[in-house]
This record gives structure tokens, sequence and C-alpha cells, in this order.
């Protein structure tokens, strides 16, 4: 359920892997690729060093694969993964799965119909 109210929020799926399209199972972040949240080098460092890049999206609340307990994870701006770019083609890059997303912040207040 809070994974739906994130698309609500404005939120996009994040996957690792998706028609041909993934990140490496090796790949380990880049500083560039989370700009405004985890690090994985000097402190503080908010998931352990050594964790790949596909192990932190697996930890990301919009991970769209589902059925992973430990998705819960929301992060301050976009991060590095694979998404939808158009239509129904997915492509690696940054992905807006995050509270401030450079200029499309998280500022939709979901409302019941």
């Amino acid at each position: 359920m809070a994974h739906e109210i994130g698309h609500a929020c404005r939120l996009s799926d994040i996957y690792d892997n998706q028609n041909g399209v993934y990140v490496s199972m090796s790949e380990l972040p880049h500083p560039s690729w989370e700009a405004q949240d985890w690090n994985n080098g000097p402190s503080p460092q908010y998931y352990a060093p050594g964790r790949t890049q596909v192990e932190l999206i697996q930890r990301l609340l919009m991970f769209g694969e589902g059925g992973v307990s430990s998705a819960c994870d929301i992060p301050l701006g976009k991060v590095y993964g694979v998404g939808i770019s158009s239509g129904t083609n997915y492509a690696r890059g940054l992905i807006k799965v995050g509270l401030d997303n450079a200029g499309y912040p998280m500022d939709r207040n979901p409302v019941s119909q």
C-alpha cells in the first residue's frame, strides 16, 4: 500500500533489471548517482560498505519488483537505476523515487475517492 501511495505522490518505479536493461549485479554506487543521499565513502554512511547499487535499489520503497521485505527506504532525490523512459521503453539513469527530485517535489497530497 505504501508503494502505491508513493505513486500517488508522483514517485516512479525503479528496477535493477527490466526488459534487458539492467544495472550490473557487481556495480558499486557512484557518488554522482546519489548526490543527495547515501554514500559509500566517508561518514555519514547510510548503508554498509561494499553494498552494490542493485542492493541499494532493492531497499527502496519504489522498487517495482515487489516481494522484497526490505523495500522501505525513501531517498531525498533521484537514484540511479532502471526506469521507464517513454511508453514501455526502459533506460538506465537517475529515477525520480525521492522526496525532492530537482524541481519535481513529492508535493501531491493523495485523496481518497
